[in-house]
C-alpha cells in the first residue's frame, strides 16, 4: 500500500513538459502571458494587459528559449520592462508558476497563476 501512495504521489507531483503551457496570470491579475512550444522550446507572449504599461504591448515576447530538463523548465530568458532581457528558470506547483529572473547575482521569483483560454 505505502508504495502504491508513494507512485500515485511522484505521477502526480511530477511536472509534464506541457504542464507550463497556456495561459497564466500575474497575482495582481493586470496581466497575463500565453506561454507555448515551438522545437522543444517554450516562449511567452503578452496575452492580455490590463493596465497600459508603455514598454508591453499585446503580442509581445516576453518569455524565449525555455527548456525542460530534469523536471523543470530551465535556461530561458524572461523580459522584464525594468531590466529588459534576464536569465530564467520555472518551474510548477500546485497550478502555479514560479519564474525566476537572474541578473547580476541578483535572483527575483514571480508567481504567476494558471488561467483559462
Amino acid at each position: 500500500m505505502t508504495i502504491l501512495f508513494f507512485t500515485l504521489f511522484l505521477y502526480f507531483s511530477t511536472p509534464s513538459i506541457n504542464d507550463i503551457t497556456g495561459i497564466w496570470l500575474n497575482p495582481e491579475k493586470t496581466r497575463s502571458i500565453r506561454i507555448f512550444e515551438n522545437n522543444g522550446k517554450f516562449y511567452g507572449i503578452m496575452h492580455w494587459i490590463g493596465e497600459p504599461e508603455p514598454k508591453l504591448k499585446k503580442g509581445q515576447l516576453v518569455l524565449k528559449n525555455l527548456v525542460f530538463e530534469g523536471g523543470y523548465f530551465k535556461n530561458g530568458q524572461a523580459y522584464t520592462p525594468a531590466y529588459g532581457w534576464v536569465a530564467c528558470d520555472a518551474r510548477i506547483t500546485n497550478r502555479q508558476l514560479h519564474l525566476t529572473g537572474h541578473k547580476f547575482g541578483i535572483a527575483r521569483t514571480r508567481i504567476f497563476l494558471q488561467g483559462s483560454d
